[in-house]
Order: C-alpha cells, then structure tokens, then sequence
C-alpha cells in the first residue's frame, strides 16, 4: 500500500495565521461600503465593497480555522456590533425614536463597520 497524508481538519499554523490576517479585509471594505452609500453608487467599487464586507462576515461562520486568542478577539468586535444592532431594534419600538432609525442597508453596512472597527482597535490593544 502507498503512504498518503492525511488530512484532517485541524487547522496549522499557516492556515490560522492566513485566516487571522483574511480579517483585514472587511475593514477598508466596510468602509468603501459606507461611503458609496453616503456619496452614491460607483460602478464597481460599490459591488466590490459590499461582495468583500458580505464575504469577511461570513467567513467568521468558519471559527474553527481560528485560535482562542482570535476567537476571543471576534467575540469582542461581535459584542460592539451587536449592541449597535440591538439599539436600533429598540429604537424601532420607540414610537418617537422610529425616525432616527436609519435604512437596511445602512444599519448592515454600519453593523459591519463597527464590527470591523472593533476588531482592529483590539489587535491594536492587544499587540
């Protein structure tokens, strides 16, 4: 029988380091995003943005790629994004803050923004 390598689903060094370093990405993407919404769409960087943002928060469905001080990094940022998702919900019961409450996909591109924001200021504190 001829030896073969196996694979296993436990991630090694590079591939932590890969997808801690993938992270980056969302920030300048949220950012682009925001402000193709703020100044209008732009052919291809509007799409990209929004593709690239889509992308990095959904690749945090794959944590296991990630090591604890990663994970602990990403819980952080999801905290700060999801306290923003929360008081836009409860300004929505609010009869009188209803108005404040900006679009869909505002609060998305906002909802990414802050959790990238977040994520770069705690690897900032934690280096």
């Amino acid at each position: 029988m001829m030896p073969y390598p196996k694979k296993t689903f436990a991630p090694d060094e590079h591939d932590r380091s890969f997808a801690y370093n993938v992270l980056w990405v969302g920030l300048p993407a949220s950012l682009g995003l925001l402000l193709t919404l703020q100044f209008g769409p732009i052919t291809i960087l509007t799409p990209l943005c929004s593709g690239v943002t889509a992308g990095s928060l959904i690749g945090l469905a794959f944590t296991w790629s990630h090591d604890e001080f990663a994970r602990a990094q990403i819980g952080f940022a999801s905290n700060w994004a999801l306290a923003f998702a929360g008081i836009v919900l409860f300004c929505e019961l609010v009869p009188f803050l209803k108005d404040a409450v900006p679009e869909q996909r505002w609060t998305l591109a906002i909802v990414a923004t802050i959790f990238h924001v977040a994520l770069a200021w705690r690897r900032w504190r934690d280096r």
